[in-house]
C-alpha cells in the first residue's frame, strides 16, 4: 500500500505542476501500461486526484497510442476524438471517503519537500 500510495501522490503531484503550464490537461485522466493492470491502484489514484480515471480495456497503450498518433496526422483530427470513438474504456469513479486521501498527500508533499531539500 505504501508503494502505491507513494506513486500515486506523485502522480497527483506531476498533475498539479503540469496544470500551472498547461491549465486543461488532466482532464480527463487516462492511465495505461502494466500498473493500470492493478485495479488497486487505478483506484487509489481516482481517490487521491478526486476525479475519475479512465483505462482501455485493451492494455497495449504502445500500439494504441501510435494508431491514435498516425489516424490524427492523416485525418487531421484530434486525438481525443479518435480515442472516443475507437478505444473502450473502463472508468473509476472516486470512492466515497477518498477526501480522506487528501490529508495523506498534504503530509506526503510536506514529507518530499524536506527530502528535496536534503539533496
Amino acid at each position: 500500500r505504501a508503494c502505491y500510495g507513494n506513486i500515486v501522490f506523485a502522480c497527483r503531484d506531476n498533475l498539479e505542476q503540469m496544470k500551472q503550464v498547461y491549465p486543461g490537461v488532466g482532464t480527463p485522466v487516462f492511465a495505461s501500461g502494466g500498473l493500470s493492470k492493478s485495479s488497486i491502484l487505478i483506484q487509489m489514484l481516482a481517490d487521491v486526484l478526486a476525479m475519475p480515471v479512465s483505462v482501455p480495456l485493451e492494455r497495449r497503450a504502445s500500439a494504441i497510442g501510435a494508431s491514435v498518433a498516425c489516424w490524427s496526422f492523416l485525418k487531421s483530427e484530434s486525438p481525443g476524438s479518435i480515442v472516443k470513438r475507437i478505444v473502450e474504456l473502463s472508468t473509476v469513479n472516486p470512492s466515497p471517503g477518498s477526501e480522506d486521501y487528501q490529508a495523506d498527500y498534504r503530509r506526503w508533499r510536506l514529507i518530499y519537500e524536506r527530502l528535496r531539500n536534503l539533496t
